[in-house]
Parts: structure tokens; C-alpha cells; sequence
């Protein structure tokens, strides 16, 4: 599973090479290292012979509860910083976005917290690519 900032300019708060996630109470902005493509984990299944079927999951998202991405993104030319608010399940296969919110100022920081002005309850699954935006404009991502 991994994030992705599609467009230019847009990316995640990274971490040694994994989407960070984020607690309630940090910032998201210009000091923060943004990339445009991050794992938020992986799941593996292994078949040993000795041992049988091993599976597993390793990340920072693995089993994640109300935790935060951080996000940047181009609107009209300026950088704007958010946040969303994920569960994400052991296996990396569902998700439930909770919540979202951006700074209308540009380049200023926004702090994840948790009294949510635009609670989004969606279970994701096999998303298409989308933005902030669309999300905004009640883009699901979901495949027809």
C-alpha cells in the first residue's frame, strides 16, 4: 500500500522511506520532508517448506488507528498543507478515511487534531487515483 502525491508539486510527509503516520497534534508543513511517492506497508505471504504459510504485514500503517497523513498540494499555482485521517487494517487490503482538512493560506502549516471540521467516513478499496479536491467534491475513487 503505498500514498502518492499524482500531480506536481503535491506529495506525503515521509519517513525513512515510509508515509508517516502522523498523531494528533503535529504540524504538516514547509519543514516537514515531503515526497511524492511513500509505502505506508507491505503485506507478504511466504509458502516454506518446513513451516507452511507464513503471512504478515510491516509498516507504519499497519493496524493504524485515527493516525494522519500529512499532505501538500498545488492550488492555483501556491502550496497548501492538510492532513487526512486513516484507520488502516493489518493487511493493508481497507482502509477508512475519517477525516480531512487543509489550510486555505498558503504555505502556512496546518496541525492534525482531532475535533474534525469535515468527518468523512469512506471505505477505500482499490482506489483510483484522486486529489484533495476531488475528495472535497465527493469523489469516491472507486473503480465503476
Amino acid at each position: 500500500m503505498s500514498a502518492y502525491g499524482v500531480q506536481g508539486g503535491n506529495g506525503v510527509v515521509e519517513n525513512k522511506g515510509f508515509a508517516a503516520a502522523g498523531r494528533a497534534g503535529q504540524d504538516a508543513g514547509p519543514f516537514d520532508p515531503f515526497n511524492s511517492f511513500a509505502k505506508m506497508g507491505y503485506y507478504f505471504v511466504q509458502n516454506c517448506v518446513n513451516h507452511g504459510r507464513r503471512e504478515g504485514g510491516r509498516g507504519p500503517w499497519r493496524n493504524a488507528q485515527d493516525r494522519f497523513l500529512g499532505v501538500k498540494f498545488v492550488i492555483d499555482g501556491e502550496l497548501h498543507y492538510g492532513w487526512v485521517r486513516l484507520n488502516v487494517d493489518g493487511s493493508f487490503k481497507k482502509g477508512l478515511l475519517t477525516g480531512y482538512a487543509y489550510e486555505t493560506i498558503p504555505n502556512k502549516p496546518i496541525e492534525a487534531f482531532d475535533g474534525d471540521p469535515n468527518p468523512v467516513p469512506t471505505v477505500f478499496q482499490n482506489l483510483l487515483p484522486g486529489s484533495l479536491g476531488q475528495l472535497a467534491a465527493g469523489y469516491s475513487g472507486r473503480t465503476p
